[in-house]
C-alpha cells in the first residue's frame, strides 16, 4: 500500500508512520517543504503546499492520501501569523484537491486533519456529530473554509474522511510538553475557571482511527476523533500532577496565563476553550478505543517502559557501543 502525506514531517506524521500496522507493506510519500533524505520505505518529495508541481506524479498511484499539513497554532495571533495559519490549510487543501480531481488513477481514500475547535466553547452537553454546534472566532473560521475546500473538490472516485481532532497527547506533543512544564513549576491547580471541559485523544488512538478509515470502506464524511470519556481541566490536572508525583499545583488566573502566553509566543485558547466533543460515529462504528480514560492515557505516555524504541535510538546505542 502506498500512502502519500503531505505535512508529514510533524508529530502526527512521524507518529502514524511509527505505528501505523495493516495487513500489508506500506510505502509512505512525505510532501515537506525542506529537503529530507529518504530512508527504507520513507520518500520525501518537495512542495510548497499552494501550487502543482512534481509531486503531483505520486498521487496519481497512492492508495491513501493523509493531509496534515497547516502552520502551528502555537504563536501570537498576529495578523501575519493568522494569514499563514489560514492560508497553510486552506491553500494546501485545495492543491491536493485539484490533484485529486485531475488525477488519471486518484486515491481510494482522502483523510483531511481538521479540528474539534470548530465547535463552540460548550460546558452543558457533549458535541456530537450530528447535534454539534458551530462556534464563532478566528480559529472556528479557518476550521469552517478548511472543510469546506476539502468537501468543494470534485473528487467523485474517492471516499472523503474529515477527521475533526481535539487535543492529540504524545510523547512528543508539544501540548503535552506544555501541560508537564506548568505541572513541573506547580502551576497545575486550574487553568483559568478550570471548569472547561478537556477533549483529547491519545496518539495511538489517532493512528488507529486512520486505521479504522482505511479498512472500512463505509467510512465517510466527518468524524469526531476524541476520547468518549470526557473531563474538566481541574481533574485532568489533578491526575495529570499525582501521576508525575507532585502534590502542589497552584491555580493559574485566566490574567497570568494571559502573560505567560504572550512571553512563550502563544495563546491561551488551547488552554482555556471548553471543548466537549463525542465521537458518537467512530462508537457507531465499532471501533474500540484503547486508551478512553485519562488517566491511562496519562499513565501509558509517563510511562518510559512501554515507550516504543525508535530506530535511530537503536542506532545510537550501537554507535555508542562500538
Amino acid at each position: 500500500m502506498k500512502i502519500l502525506i503531505a505535512g508529514g514531517t510533524g508529530f502526527i506524521g512521524n507518529t502514524i508512520m511509527e505505528h501505523l500496522t495493516l495487513n500489508t507493506d506500506i510505502e509512505y510519500h512525505i510532501l515537506t517543504r525542506n529537503h529530507k533524505e529518504n530512508h527504507d520505505n520513507v520518500h520525501y518529495h518537495l512542495w510548497d503546499g499552494r501550487s502543482m508541481g512534481s509531486w503531483k506524479v505520486y498521487i496519481d498511484y497512492c492508495d491513501v492520501l493523509i493531509n496534515l499539513a497547516g502552520k502551528s497554532v502555537k504563536c501570537r495571533y498576529s495578523q501575519a501569523n493568522k494569514n499563514a495559519i489560514y492560508n497553510s490549510r486552506i491553500e494546501s487543501t485545495y492543491i491536493l484537491g485539484e490533484a485529486v480531481a485531475n488525477s488519471e488513477n486518484p486515491p481510494i481514500l482522502w483523510i483531511n486533519t481538521s479540528t474539534a475547535t470548530i465547535y463552540r466553547d460548550e460546558r452543558i452537553r457533549a458535541n456530537d456529530e450530528y447535534n454539534g454546534i458551530i462556534g464563532e472566532g478566528f480559529s472556528v473560521d479557518v476550521a469552517r473554509k478548511w472543510e469546506e475546500t476539502f468537501y468543494a473538490s470534485y473528487t467523485p472516485f474517492t471516499r472523503k474522511v474529515n477527521m475533526r481532532a481535539a487535543i492529540v497527547f504524545g510523547r512528543k506533543a508539544e501540548v503535552f510538553k506544555i501541560y508537564q512544564d506548568h505541572i513541573n513549576m506547580y502551576l497545575s491547580g486550574r487553568h483559568g475557571r478550570g471548569d472547561q471541559k478537556v477533549s483529547w485523544i491519545h496518539e495511538l488512538d489517532f493512528v488507529k482511527a486512520v486505521k479504522h478509515f482505511i479498512e472500512n470502506e463505509n467510512s465517510e464524511g466527518n468524524y469526531n476523533i476524541a476520547a468518549p470519556n470526557i473531563t474538566d481541566d481541574v481533574h485532568f490536572l489533578s491526575t495529570f500532577r499525582h501521576l508525575m508525583g507532585k502534590k502542589v499545583g497552584l491555580p493559574v488566573p485566566e490574567w497570568a496565563l494571559e502573560i505567560g502566553a504572550y512571553i512563550c509566543g502563544a495563546e491561551t485558547e488551547m488552554l482555556l476553550k471548553s471543548r466537549w466533543v463525542f465521537p458518537k460515529r467512530l462508537k457507531e462504528e465499532g471501533f474500540e478505543f484503547q486508551f478512553p480514560k485519562h488517566e491511562e492515557a496519562l499513565r501509558e505516555l509517563l510511562s518510559s517502559d512501554n515507550r516504543k524504541t525508535t530506530k535511530a535510538e537503536i542506532e545510537k546505542i550501537v554507535e555508542l557501543m562500538n
